[in-house]
């Protein structure tokens, strides 16, 4: 019987020390991104 651990199989940014330089500047960049567009969704309603 083989078990499939599936938790750590999506790492958009890698992990440990050689993770992506750019992770926290994309995670903030999408957290406005997504902001912006609600914002434009509640108007146009």
């Amino acid at each position: 019987m083989t078990i499939l651990y599936t938790d750590k199989l999506y790492l958009p940014f890698s992990a440990g020390p050689r993770n992506c330089i750019g992770q926290h500047m994309a995670l903030m960049e999408a957290k406005i991104i997504l902001s912006h567009l609600k914002i434009v969704y509640y108007i146009a309603q």
